[in-house]
């Protein structure tokens, strides 16, 4: 066999086995995506979604003719609940026969799928949807300073609501909450400061963006933290938390130190409680001012616009 006759030969042989290359890929690509456990796609997907609470994260997935299941059956924990719901061709021509915790393919199908869990009421609700991704809710450009002094400033906090979801995000709510942290008993505690402020949301397309403004009721020193929470029946779930110090005061000019008043037991706590009175005063914080203005030596603590607390450790298990 002559050179051009053996270059032939090996030109042939290197295309058959590329093909040969080829045709085990398509081969084990084939029984790779044909092996693919719906069940536990959707189960793993929903663990993914139940770990990252009011976050949804979209994937694709292939049913098999006569697929089924059961959310109750299949998904369902003693901490979690999960329901189905479709915005897709294949529902409406009932390729796909959903309700609200059944599903079945009636043909092959590939479809997107989005699953979301939102913890309320001491359970995760979690719930697929089938089609176009639905709404979603962020916060982001929050603006908070880290540092007001009362005396010249407003606590104000701004920031835009994001939907960066396929669908609007209609009937969403926002709440922001405040929590001063105090000392008790040698620990840092948070209480809720004041009224949860509420606000519902106007309707945001896809992709679209909406700026809120709050003023923040804060009229005492201290350090503080902002919990603000965005949340939507079909929007998911986005929380974001905040810290600010408070310095200054805002006095009010009519407020006066009053009298001391008899110490008792607080037999809870095994502590004396002294009362010393205030009048004319707008908040707790500038009655403790007061009086500690007029007797430095004493730790006052807040108890309300008319009253500040001494506490002190009983002698003999009586208050002096």
């Amino acid at each position: 066999m002559n050179q051009s006759g053996q270059a032939s030969s090996v030109f042939k042989l290197a295309i058959f086995a590329a093909v040969a290359v080829l045709l085990v890929y398509l081969v084990s690509t084939f029984f790779q995506q044909a092996q693919k456990d719906p069940i536990k796609e959707l189960k793993d997907a929903v663990e993914q979604a139940q770990a990252k609470a009011g976050i949804g994260s979209t994937k694709t997935i292939t049913f098999e003719k006569n697929f089924a299941v059961d959310a109750k059956k299949v998904f369902d924990t003693d901490l979690r609940s999960v329901s189905f719901q479709c915005s897709s061709e294949y529902c409406a021509n009932k390729t796909i026969d959903l309700s609200e915790r059944n599903f079945a393919a009636r043909q092959q199908v590939q479809i997107q799928f989005t699953p979301r869990c939102v913890f309320e009421k001491n359970i995760y609700n979690c719930r697929i949807y089938f089609g176009t991704p639905p709404a979603q809710l962020k916060i982001s450009g929050t603006q908070l300073n880290s540092n007001y002094d009362l005396s010249k400033d407003k606590v104000e906090l701004n920031f835009s609501l994001e939907n960066t979801g396929k669908q609007n995000a209609a009937n969403s709510k926002i709440e922001v909450k405040i929590f001063r942290k105090e000392n008790f008993e040698g620990n840092t505690i948070e209480n809720l400061y004041s009224e949860t402020q509420e606000k519902t949301a106007p309707l945001i397309a896809p992709q679209g963006k909406e700026q809120q403004f709050f003023q923040l009721p804060v009229t005492d020193t201290g350090d503080y933290s902002v919990e603000i929470t965005v949340f939507g029946p079909d929007s998911g779930q986005d929380i974001e938390k905040l810290l600010f110090t408070a310095t200054g005061t805002l006095e009010s000019p009519d407020c006066r130190i009053g009298e001391k008043m008899e110490a008792f037991l607080n037999e809870t706590m095994n502590k004396c409680i002294t009362r010393y009175s205030c009048s004319g005063c707008e908040r707790a914080g500038e009655c403790v001012q007061k009086w500690t203005e007029q007797k430095p030596e004493t730790q006052f603590q807040e108890a309300t616009k008319e009253l500040a607390y001494e506490i002190t450790e009983p002698v003999n298990g009586a208050c002096q």
